[in-house]
Order: C-alpha cells, then structure tokens, then sequence
C-alpha cells in the first residue's frame, strides 16, 4: 500500500465512523478575562521556605496534581534532592493491549492477527475500520491510564506539553500504531535533549503525514512543516520572528526525500536518489537573525549532524 491509498483508505474509515454532532447553544455569560500573571523571581536560586506549601504549590505545578503521598514524601526531602526526584525518567510504560474483542456487538470488533491481552503496536497493518478504532480507544485509555496513575516526576506532565507543542491531530491519521509511535517519539525525549527533540519529530511518521512532509515532491516541495517548524515549533511568529520566507522554501526543499516506504513496519526513508527527493539545491537556510547580520542553520543533506 503506497501513502496515497493509505490515506484514501484512512478518510473511507473515518467518514464511516462519523456521525453528526449536536451542536450545544452559544454560551450567554461572557467569560471574565483571566487576571494578569506576573513574575518577579527571576532565575536566581530559590532560598525560602520548604514546608507543606510549598511542596503541595510545587506539585501541583510539576504534576496532575498533588497526592497525600507524594507531598510526604518531598516533605522528607531537601530542595534538591525533591527537584531531583521530580526530574527522575521513569521506567519505559508496558504498551497499550487489545482490551477491544467485542464480537457481540452489532458491528463486532475482532482483531484478526491480535489476541485479547496481547499487544498490538507492532501488528501490520489492519484495513478494517472497527479494528482501526478498538486500537484508537485502546491508545487513548492507555496513555489517559498513565496520567492519572503517574509516579512522582514532571515525566507525564511534559509528555503532554509535547504533544501540545508538536501538534497534530490524532484522530485525522486514525492509525494507532502510529499514533503510539509518536507518543513513544515523544516520551523518549520528554526530557532530553530539544535539537534531539526536534530531528526526532520532523521524521516521525505521524508529523510527516499530519504536515504532508512525506507527500512533499521534488518539483513542488511542500512547505507545511517547513514553515510550523520555524514559526510555531522553534522560534515564533512576528516581526522579531527571526526567520524569512526563503528560510521556509529553503527549508522544504531541503526535506524532500523523508517519506514513509513501508506501511506494515511503518518504515521511513530517506531517498536520496529517488523522485521525490531535490537534488540540486542550496544545503542552507536562515533560522536566526541577530541584528542585521544573519546566521545560517546548516543542515547536511544526510540530516545526520542536524
């Protein structure tokens, strides 16, 4: 299945699950602006006091709240070792199972190559809609499972920071295994290196679908990523913005070439020879403007020393 019938089959499934919505009436209250936050403490070393208050305000900050346990728990700790402990990598999440056999149900769900309680992220691919969407409702009880049972840490927090950060639309590739594998992307570099961070994403196969990296063709590079990566991923829209248009044209061309090749073991490759990659251009883009004088934002064509 090439990524054109992918899609096509993923856009049949989908216009087949939906139905239409109840649209609720337009709120009458007006929503009162929220106050102002300002922030004075600057980044000098935190020398106060380190009580049950300040535990419970630290929690609630790092973490989906903040439990009895836990605020014992840093309360017997010094303000280092707790910032230390909240900073900890958890132990990689077992992976989402098949807790989706219903063969009772009117339109029954039966996974044809996974069993009940075994694991199906690494499964190929599986062209039946019912399927598609056990999977999807199994991702999704999974990962909602991890955050309200999360360990003591800013793990899970951050895991979602990302997501939010890195948007793309779960529900529009309605594919779990790739949805778990950019999920994984995510958490692998949750808290890591961000440059690392941000090599991972451009090729994951759901940010390569999701911004139409993996369509982009040599005769017309699609900028979609391109232009995300910079104006909402790294450095921000404006007039201080620091990048140019040539920089997001630049950009795409540069990245013609990642596509997804393989769609059982959801391979992504980089064909350098092939017609969708470009060939004859310039390796250089601009990603920072200091002043009036520019600095370049080398990326070798391999993308190895990005």
């Amino acid at each position: 299945m090439d990524i054109v019938a992918f899609r096509q089959a993923r856009l049949a499934q989908l216009t087949k699950l939906k139905t239409p919505r109840a649209v609720p009436p337009p709120s009458i209250a007006a929503i009162a602006p929220a106050a102002p936050r300002g922030i004075h403490s600057g980044l000098a070393p935190y020398n106060g006091s380190w009580g049950k208050q300040q535990v419970t305000h630290l929690l609630k900050r790092t973490m989906f709240g903040a439990t009895r346990e836990h605020i014992e728990y840093l309360q017997g700790l010094s303000l280092n070792d707790a910032i230390d402990a909240l900073l900890a990598i958890p132990p990689e999440a077992e992976p989402p199972i098949n807790n989706y056999h219903f063969p009772d149900l009117e339109n029954p769900i039966i996974d044809p190559n996974i069993p009940p309680g075994e694991v199906w992220v690494n499964d190929d691919y599986v062209d039946d809609v019912y399927v598609a969407y056990g999977r999807f409702i199994s991702l999704k009880t999974w990962w909602i499972r991890l955050m309200i049972e999360q360990p003591l840490g800013i793990f899970e927090k951050m895991t979602l920071f990302w997501c939010n950060h890195f948007g793309t639309q779960f529900g529009e590739l309605f594919e779990g295994r790739f949805n778990y594998r950019h999920l994984s992307t995510l958490r692998q570099h949750a808290l890591g290196n961000f440059k690392a961070m941000v090599h991972a994403i451009t090729i994951d196969p759901q940010m390569l679908i999701y911004l139409n990296g993996a369509y982009s063709q040599a005769g017309a590079p699609d900028e979609n990523y391109a232009r995300e990566l910079q104006e909402l991923f790294c450095l921000g829209k404006g007039a201080d913005s620091q990048y140019t248009e040539e920089d997001v044209q630049e950009a795409a061309r540069l990245l013609t070439g990642w596509t997804i090749t393989d769609y059982n073991d959801i391979t992504v490759q980089f064909c350098l020879f092939c017609t969708t990659r470009t060939t004859n251009i310039s390796r250089y883009f601009m990603a920072i403007q200091a002043s009036k004088d520019k600095q370049v934002w080398t990326v070798p064509m391999s993308w190895t020393n990005f």
